[in-house]
């Protein structure tokens, strides 16, 4: 039998075993395949039909029969805010041997569960520099397993000569142990258990991925610089757009003066090496970024209306784009308002459907658009406008008639709030905007104001930019809606890089009071929903973009 593609090791000798013995606390073999104590005990009751289930009970596992044969225990300790507790394990090769025994006498076929059914049945560890199980002992009784258990050595217990791997594991192997532990962890629950603790799981990625959607926001704008970029300032690359425009880091080097110090405190560079952090550690308003706009992105916010009684009837488009060159040498001012006056805004109305208003569930108001005049467009031609967007000039209007033969190359960032939604809108009028190949990825102003304030739940546009004291006129109308989410994408980062707002230590409290997992059977203690929160980690940069991903037809 095969673990998952990796051959189970062989069975070891009786004298093998029993020199073993003595060796508490050391290392498993490189590439060795282990199983969840508990979930092979629970194999039975989990995993086979009622038919199988009671002869198998009674014969192998019930009455303490499963304990009637030799066992070799490892440990392994998971991370601590998945369980505090070190999770037991089992060679696979002497879990295939019992199988095997069960299915010679009473002509069974049990075999280890699916990867997909159960990822966490079969674990195997490389010498990535990630925990490897250690011996705790051998047994072939109840009596004599409870007897190892309470001898358990503690966390960092490393008998010589046997130390842990020299090896420094990276992000991804990290990660991938993380995920590990929590597979083989589920693999030892019931299967209500199981699912919610699939769900907490589920829960923690999307925080996380929120996590560093944010960090890489602020990368964007300038506010934050990539953990291995050690050169931030001045870059060796960047784009250079129309004849008005400096390149990032030639207007972060004209503020700064050549200075790596802003009011006494070390920013760029200076910042990045002293403490390895990737944002500043402090920032001056009155200065343009302290770091390069990273890709020298283009960020179209789309928002789109629909009349309330037929979703399929699109009744306004508003398309709002700032150009991180137009920031450069551009002092981000109080709450980044002189950012803020760089966003471009544009407001289709689609003549077909000028006569639909909404206002039984909401309070629509296509004719107060607040940022310019409105354009009316016919719904055959309402593909096409959208698409201008997202070509250069990017909605400049002094510009639009004087436009190069050959457009200049960008990366776009998408944004909305609730973006889905609207790629779905942009689908149904004929244009996509995920087969757009200059699209760096799409964020979602909903998931990165819930990553900053620890909210479990999304909140309205309206709300956010309340709480991040930027008026907002006229909301539900497509123009002033997608001109207010850019805004709140920037009030974000912005706060976020600051530190202002709610407070860290009052985000956590709040974090922890919203526990969503109730204690398990044994009476385990809740996991702390705060690990999902924390995990994208502080000196973290956010990594690289997510590729947009093309999902099924609406």
């Amino acid at each position: 039998m095969e673990a998952m593609g990796f051959p189970l090791a062989p069975a070891e000798s009786p004298e093998q075993e029993l020199i073993s013995i003595h060796h508490l606390g050391w290392l498993s073999e490189v590439n060795d395949t282990f199983c969840p104590l508990k979930a092979v005990q629970k194999y039975p009751y989990k995993h086979l039909s009622k038919a199988l289930k009671g002869p198998v009970s009674d014969a192998f596992f019930a009455g303490g029969k499963f304990w009637k044969r030799h066992w070799n225990i490892y440990y392994v300790y998971p991370p601590q805010f998945t369980d505090t507790k070190p999770l037991l394990l089992l060679p696979a090769h002497q879990v295939d041997a019992f199988f095997e025994l069960i299915n010679t006498k009473l002509r069974t076929r049990l075999h280890f569960p699916e990867p997909s059914e159960e990822p966490g049945f079969l674990l195997h560890f490389s010498d990535d520099g990630t925990p490897r199980p250690r011996f705790l002992g051998r047994c072939n009784s109840k009596a004599g397993f409870e007897e190892l258990e309470m001898m358990m050595p503690s966390e960092d217990f490393q008998p010589e000569p046997n130390q842990a791997s020299g090896i420094q594991p990276s992000e991804r192997s990290r990660e991938a142990w993380r995920r590990k532990m929590e597979h083989a962890i589920n693999a030892t629950k019931n299967k209500k258990q199981a699912v919610r603790n699939k769900k907490r799981e589920e829960r923690y990625k999307r925080q996380r991925r929120w996590g560093q959607q944010l960090k890489r926001a602020q990368r964007y704008l300038g506010l934050r610089s990539r953990r291995d970029d050690v050169d931030a300032l001045p870059l060796a690359s960047l784009s250079v757009n129309a004849d008005s425009h400096q390149t990032s880091a030639d207007s972060v080097q004209a503020s700064t003066g050549g200075d790596p110090c802003i009011n006494g405190e070390l920013t760029g560079t200076a910042a990045h090496s002293a403490g390895g952090e990737t944002s500043p550690q402090c920032l001056d308003l009155d200065r343009p970024a302290p770091f390069a706009c990273e890709s020298d992105v283009v960020i179209i916010c789309v928002d789109i209306e629909s009349y309330e009684r037929n979703h399929d009837l699109i009744t306004e488009i508003g398309v709002a784009t700032l150009d991180t060159l137009d920031l450069a040498g551009v002092p981000i001012g109080q709450e980044a308002m002189n950012w803020m006056e760089k966003i471009r805004v544009r407001h289709f109305r689609i003549l077909e459907n000028a006569h639909l208003k909404n206002k039984k569930y909401l309070t629509g108001c296509p004719e107060n658009f607040e940022f310019g005049e409105s354009e009316w467009v016919s719904i055959k031609d309402a593909a096409q406008a959208l698409a201008s967007c997202f070509q250069d000039p990017f909605s400049r209007s002094d510009l639009i008639d004087t436009r190069v033969t050959t457009p200049t190359k960008r990366n776009i960032v998408l944004l909305g709030h609730d973006t889905q939604t609207d790629i779905n809108y942009m689908r149904k009028v004929g244009y996509n905007p995920l087969n757009n190949p200059a699209l760096l990825e799409v964020l979602d102003t909903a998931a990165l104001y819930q990553f900053h304030t620890r909210d479990v739940q999304p909140r309205q546009l309206g709300m956010i930019m309340y709480d991040l004291d930027l008026i907002a006129w006229h909301l539900h109308n497509a123009g002033n809606d997608a001109a207010y989410t850019l805004q709140a994408m920037i009030g974000i980062c912005l706060r976020d890089v600051q530190g202002t707002g709610t407070s860290k230590a009052a985000r956590e409290q709040l974090a922890a009071v919203r526990l969503e997992d109730a204690l398990d059977a044994a009476g385990q203690q809740t996991l702390d929903e705060n690990g999902g929160w924390s995990s994208a980690g502080d000196g973290t940069d956010g990594g690289d973009p997510e590729p947009p991903v093309l999902p099924p037809s609406p």
